[in-house]
């Protein structure tokens, strides 16, 4: 009877799921080594090295890459290094990546010393899919989301006591600017009472924090505008350049570049013909000139979010597993989320996770997710036009929209996060989530992810293809235009040439929908990374 109940509570969760459609999980490992990365503490000294020679596009520029990669691991310590010599079509070594100090940190691919379940541990470099609690807060957050081309230096340390169990938890994001935080602490708390059921109950409280969104964009001159619209980044006293000519606004006669003097709206045309709109009234001046319009940020816009989870081992099985969890989370200044019942089953080849969920008004699951570091604010532009009452006059208005400001248009939704795992003899490797929220007039109820990662070894040469593909907290999930501002995709295959060579191919997709017009086109709203070459194993 035990073993038809907890085979039932073990299908219960699938056979809900297969009414759903799958897709991958929250927790989509990187193709880095990640947090998750289970080491080999031997006392033996282990060196390991690898080597990349193709092509890869960094700032829009193809460039010829030659890339080192030795790892050497003696127990609980490990380090690897990341060397990239890149060249340009010119035969120009690019020496960006060499000038200062960050870059030469930026060489550290990791630094490690322990395990998570250690005394003290810790690890400094590429993070690629940091958890906390069940996900409510952080949910496969990965630092590298642009690597090569931007190199953060994560950080997390921790430590596990024997007092009930007590731990805590550190991260950054980036140890340079330590934008991104995050920390928990933990405990047993009723582990040395005489409760078989509470005393493995565990529980944790959490904490997520961006400091600034619009830090995604730097602002070298510190006047408020970011650099990425800022056509004198490095000069305080002017910005804006409407025609791209090199003249300032501020002193350009002709703001938008059409040949013709403007009218007396301009002041930069009286300084610079001083009385010429009454020495030439019948002079075709342009009184109808666009100018571009740049909003200036002052003040930070930070997001801090708390959580406190549980999680209660129900089965603990060699052939089977099944525990219990809940978790809430609180966006400050804005909603509740709350996971309640939670259900974690591991059996043979297969994991799975069925959890309800409730979220108040104005709160977003997992809201440092994979592809945070590229939503955390986003370059908006847009034509405005004036009208007869508004001195205001028309041109293109350039701003940065934070992640955060969607969730002042997020109403109360509930409903079912699933997710399921299969592992095919290593031939197969399937990983697909999906989130199906419902409420009144819902924005952000949907969510969708899928990995596939192929090992045919029955083809030769062949070695791995994989696939990954998401939407996220969407309306809905749009098919019929894949390419959207909820969705990423990333491909890569490996092909062996040799024993100890590999050829590699890998593409990514980010999308920004710049123009508002809730369509993805062109090269400015697709942002491209593409590498391919030759890696060495030595």
């Amino acid at each position: 009877m035990r073993r038809l109940v907890l085979t039932l509570a073990f299908l219960l969760p699938l056979l809900l799921l297969a009414q759903q459609e799958f897709v991958d999980p929250p927790v989509v490992p990187g193709d880095l080594p990640g947090f998750w990365t289970d080491y080999d503490t031997s006392d033996s000294l282990q060196y390991n090295a690898g080597g990349v020679v193709g092509a890869v596009t960094v700032d829009g520029i193809t460039y010829s890459q030659i890339r080192f990669r030795p790892e050497l691991n003696f127990g609980k310590v490990g380090i690897c290094l990341d060397l990239d010599f890149l060249i340009d079509g010119d035969g120009r070594f690019r020496q960006q990546d060499w000038e200062n100090f960050k870059d030469y940190v930026g060489k550290l691919f990791y630094l490690r010393y322990g395990r998570r379940n250690d005394f003290f541990y810790m690890k400094t470099g590429c993070i690629s899919d940091y958890t906390l609690g069940h996900g409510l807060i952080f949910n496969n957050f990965s630092n590298t989301l642009y690597y090569p081309e931007e190199k953060n230096i994560g950080t997390y340390i921790g430590i596990n006591t024997d007092i009930s169990d007590l731990g805590g938890e550190l991260y950054t994001h980036d140890l340079f600017r330590n934008q991104i935080l995050a920390g928990k602490v933990y405990a047993k708390p009723f582990q040395h009472l005489n409760a078989p059921w509470l005393q493995e109950l565990r529980m944790g409280i959490n904490m997520g924090w961006d400091r600034n969104q619009l830090a995604r964009f730097p602002d070298t001159d510190g006047d408020g505008v970011p650099d990425i619209y800022d056509k004198f980044p490095k000069n305080p006293n002017l910005a804006a350049d409407t025609d791209n000519d090199g003249i300032p606004d501020e002193e350009d006669w002709d703001i938008n570049g059409n040949g013709f003097i403007d009218g007396p709206s301009n002041p930069a045309v009286d300084a610079t013909f001083p009385g010429i709109h009454d020495y030439y009234p019948s002079y075709p001046f342009d009184n109808d000139y666009q100018q571009d319009y740049l909003f200036r940020y002052k003040k930070r816009k930070s997001v801090l979010i708390f959580s406190m989870d549980y999680e209660l081992p129900l089965v603990d099985d060699d052939d089977f597993k099944l525990s219990h969890y809940a978790e809430m989370a609180k966006i400050r200044s804005h909603g509740a989320g709350f996971v309640f019942p939670g259900f974690g089953a591991k059996y043979s080849v297969f994991e799975a996770k069925l959890e309800f969920r409730r979220f108040e008004r104005g709160f977003l699951p997992s809201f440092f997710d994979r592809t945070y570091e590229g939503k955390r604010s986003e370059l908006k532009v847009e034509l405005r036009e004036s009208t007869p009452d508004d001195s205001t006059r028309s041109g293109r208005v350039y701003w940065l929209s934070t992640k955060d400001e969607v969730l002042a248009t997020i109403n109360p939704t509930m409903g079912w996060f699933g997710y399921l795992q299969a592992d095919l003899s290593e031939i197969l490797v399937l990983k697909m989530a999906y989130q199906d929220m419902y409420g009144k007039d819902m924005k952000a109820g949907k969510s969708l992810w899928f990995k596939a990662s192929l090992n045919p070894k029955f083809i030769p040469k062949f070695k791995q293809a994989n696939f990954y593909y998401s939407q996220v907290n969407a309306n809905y999930l749009d098919f019929r235009h894949p390419r959207n501002v909820n969705a990423q995709v990333v491909g890569e295959l490996i092909y062996s040439i040799a024993p100890n060579a590999n050829l590699i191919g890998k593409y990514t997709e980010h999308y920004t929908d710049i123009n508002n017009d809730g369509r993805i086109k062109g090269k400015k709203e697709v942002k491209e990374i593409l590498s391919f070459g030759v890696e060495f194993i030595f």
